[in-house]
């Protein structure tokens, strides 16, 4: 009975961190994401801004392609 009672925690505990794992990492990816945008807009010129935006925007065009 407490085998069966550990194993339950046991598998929910690694349900529980592998949905966290990718919470993270998703968030992780965000969060830079974000911060990328700051430094270029704050540091760059309006040709590298303009290159920032492109590059971005072909990250998620291919993010979307590999998530389909």
């Amino acid at each position: 009975m407490i085998k069966d009672i550990l194993a339950g925690v046991k598998e929910v505990v690694v349900e529980l961190s592998s949905g966290m794992k990718e919470s993270c990492g998703s968030l992780t990816t965000e969060i830079n994401s974000c911060l990328d945008d700051l430094n270029v807009k704050m540091m760059g010129s309006y040709e590298e801004i303009e290159a920032h935006e492109t590059e971005k925007a072909l990250k998620t065009e291919s993010k979307s392609e590999k998530l389909a």
